[in-house]
């Protein structure tokens, strides 16, 4: 079927008749693209199989694309342009006829001598693009019913870490926003559905931080206020994290598998920064949705979370680049996946040493209340004297578990065996929070300070502009003390900076205190971010949490004992055994990003001369 414009300058030809369903005037669409009106173009609807001919014939790609456009460089015989059914259907089929629309204005453009091969060329057409479509109101800006479905996309992705575990749905959510930003027009635009699902991604992900500000009754009274602050501080700073990697693959003109790539490049380097960023906060890496699964986690051995979650990130984007494509090439990425379950799961080992781990579960109000003190340090000595099956070589008291701060004059409670402990230090006038190592006397023979610090809750990171519960001194860095690599609460979430080069523990001490976050996700999350370090490291942890989760974790990430959330008690066993030192721990962070980037541009290189043959 044929149609022409009243001035002739637009012949509309249809080669299957599914487009005759949708009501578009496609002759004043394109008609309103040509600058010329005494020039004439010719419009052919048509669908995959006659576009993909085409496509192999004059591009020499055998697969079928959206629009294609055929110039004739005759200033009144332009050229013609040849739009899929199939493909508009495939990729917009809920905006079927703005798409459409779209796709003509762009091939129209394209005969009149517009590209997109430059930013700037892409950024006039596509301007020029909008102008044109805004006149058809054929166009959406982003309102706030498409803000609130980003939002909404972006917090069901919180459901694959703990305690849910249902990693489907962070599949579904990053996949769908990767496939919103694939067509959305240029780098603001995807930055723009990034940000707001980042945003929503954040809220439901870090908001139980901000519960620490009501867990004690007098910091509540005077930080309230700060709560509406913190919610809309973790949206724009999850925005604009999170928007990042959308906004970087946005500005890349690749399609399929190497966009994929580029994507899983940028959330991997996003993710790095996070680290270093500030004070750092690399919290749940998407890595972490494979805890549950020995074989796939695991593959953090060689390339920790931050190479796992490069592969994940890659593996998400390439469903919607194949369900658009049909290129297998795009299951690239799961090929590390599927391997992983090749990998044996080796046995939990345990060593001879018997530890006690001490969760007293006080409430904060009363861990905070000086005339409490007395009665906490009595709980303490219970529960540390309690019987045990075998003879204990250590107890373990959690993060800041002595209500008193202590200086080098101080002997603690005596108990009979070595105490590890958590205290406030002071050291030449400076507060620390601490880890301090005592004898079966009571006396300290040595003690850590914690160097990484919680910006507004150990310290004021713009002076007194902010209130903050504490004003601490960071300590010198890792180190050892006796045969564990201690590790300070928040500490524990950093990749490769526990232990320094040529250093050797038997296990990891973790000791925190998660009851500033009540019975939120916080502390879950924040235990699976210790099953990470010990994966990474080949570690064992023994982790001491004043309120829970309190656990033995062994090397591979497996928890073998656990206290629950707000339970009073104490934890016996053995400490599980190291497994050789890693690959991981042998190269590094620094070290997996930089094999990340020279590993992608090798493969993009050898794509693309692979091409040029």
């Amino acid at each position: 079927m044929q149609f022409k414009g009243r001035n002739m300058s637009v012949i509309i030809n249809i080669h299957d008749k599914r487009w005759e369903q949708y009501k578009i005037d496609f002759v004043k669409v394109g008609a309103s693209a040509l600058k010329d009106k005494g020039a004439e173009v010719s419009i052919t609807l048509t669908n995959d199989v006659e576009i993909k001919k085409l496509n192999k014939r004059y591009r020499g790609k055998d697969k079928p694309t959206n629009v294609l456009s055929f110039e004739t460089e005759d200033k009144e015989l332009l050229g013609d342009v040849f739009i899929s059914f199939d493909a508009v259907m495939r990729e917009k089929p809920d905006n079927f006829i703005n798409h459409a629309a779209h796709l003509v204005v762009h091939g129209v453009l394209h005969l009149q001598g517009m590209d997109h091969i430059e930013d700037k060329d892409a950024e006039i057409m596509e301007n020029r693009e909008m102008e044109i479509l805004r006149g058809f109101k054929m166009t959406k800006n982003m309102n706030i019913f498409s803000i609130f479905g980003l939002l909404l996309l972006g917090a069901i992705g919180v459901f694959g870490f703990a305690p849910f575990y249902f990693w489907p749905l962070t599949i579904i959510s990053i996949a769908t926003a990767y496939y919103c930003m694939t067509w959305a027009p240029r780098s603001s635009r995807g930055m723009t559905i990034g940000f707001w699902w980042g945003a929503g991604y954040g809220i439901a992900s870090f908001r139980w931080a901000l519960e620490s500000i009501f867990a004690n009754e007098e910091i509540a009274r005077e930080i309230w206020w700060l709560y509406p602050f913190g919610l809309i501080g973790i949206a724009i700073g999850s925005g604009i994290i999170f928007g990042l990697p959308f906004w970087m693959t946005a500005r890349t003109k690749s399609e399929g598998w190497r966009r994929a790539l580029y994507f899983a490049l940028a959330w991997a380097f996003v993710l790095w920064l996070r680290e270093w960023f500030l004070t750092g906060f690399p919290w749940n890496p998407i890595a972490n949705i494979t805890l549950p699964s020995l074989h796939l986690s695991g593959l953090m051995i060689y390339a920790g979370a931050l190479g796992l979650t490069f592969v994940l990130i890659g593996a998400i984007a390439s469903i919607p680049e194949y369900l658009r494509t049909r290129v297998k090439w795009q299951f690239l990425f799961f090929a590390p996946l599927f391997a992983a379950f090749l990998l044996p799961a080796p046995p939990t080992e345990l060593t001879d040493t018997f530890v006690r781990i001490v969760q007293p579960s006080f409430d904060m109000n009363q861990k905070f209340d000086r005339e409490s003190a007395e009665e906490n340090i009595r709980v303490l000595m219970k529960l540390s004297q309690l019987p045990s099956e075998r003879p204990l070589e250590m107890v373990i008291w959690p993060e800041t578990a002595f209500p008193y701060a202590i200086d080098s004059r101080i002997r603690m409670p005596a108990l009979g065996v070595p105490l590890v402990a958590g205290v406030v230090y002071f050291e030449v006038g400076k507060p620390y929070n601490a880890m301090i190592m005592t004898n079966a006397e009571g006396e300290v023979i040595d003690k850590y300070f914690k160097f990484h610090l919680v910006p507004f809750g150990e310290y004021r990171p713009f002076g007194d502009i902010i209130p903050t519960p504490g004003q601490l001194s960071a300590g010198p860095g890792p180190r050892i003390m006796g045969n564990f690599a201690p590790a300070i609460c928040y500490e524990i979430v950093f990749s490769d900076s526990l232990i320094n080069r040529g250093e050797y523990p038997e296990f990891i001490l973790n000791i925190t205190n998660d009851a500033w976050f009540g019975t939120s996700i916080g502390p879950h999350q924040h235990l699976d971010m210790a099953r990470r370090q010990a994966i990474e490291t080949g570690l064992p942890i023994v982790r001491a949490n004043h309120s829970g989760i309190s656990a033995f974790i062994d090397a591979r990430g497996r928890v073998l004992q656990s206290l629950p959330l707000e339970e009073q008690g104490v934890l016996d066993g053995y400490v599980p055994a190291a497994h050789s030192v890693t690959v991981y721990r042998r190269i590094g962070l620094n070290g997996t990003m930089l094999m990340i980037i020279l590993a992608s541009g090798l493969i993009l290189l050898l794509s693309k001369k692979r091409k040029t043959l």
